[in-house]
């Protein structure tokens, strides 16, 4: 866990340096990209924080799973695995195209991807063990982190 949100904070540090240094290259430095930017981050933090609410108790920033926890299919859950991760690469993304610039939107998006990506695969691993067929079976029902994509 503490490798992913150094990986977030210096990826986030950076984006803003790029961002304050360099020039407003993205989409010709459009003004609509801050608007869309901030909502963005709203629709973004929004997801995120349904998915934490569905989860209740169960949710944990580390990977646990609790004697009593079930697999949760409910919410947004339904649509994809992880849509706390969801809700932060959609606030990656808007924090990028916010920048105006496209090295900062690569920098904003590619490590923390990676980053959760990682995460996922730990945290779908202790699903496996913990669920055994049951979360495979949800798992071929489900997409990971972008409904209908991936």
């Amino acid at each position: 866990m503490a490798l992913m949100w150094i990986v977030v904070v210096v990826a986030m540090t950076l984006c803003n340096t790029v961002a304050e240094t360099g020039p407003r290259n993205l989409f010709g430095g459009a003004h609509w990209l801050k608007t869309a930017g901030i909502v963005g981050m709203a629709l973004g933090l929004s997801v995120r924080w349904t998915a934490i609410a569905t989860l209740g108790k169960a949710f944990s920033a580390n990977v646990a799973i609790l004697d009593s926890q079930k697999i949760m299919k409910r919410g947004l859950y339904r649509f994809v695995r992880h849509p706390s991760y969801l809700g932060l690469l959609l606030v990656f993304v808007a924090v990028g195209l916010h920048s105006r610039n496209r090295l900062a939107l690569v920098v904003a998006v590619v490590p923390t991807t990676a980053a959760m990506l990682y995460r996922i695969q730990v945290e779908e691993l202790a699903l496996n063990v913990a669920f055994g067929e049951e979360y495979l079976a949800y798992s071929r029902e489900t997409k990971r982190l972008v409904p209908g994509i991936y």
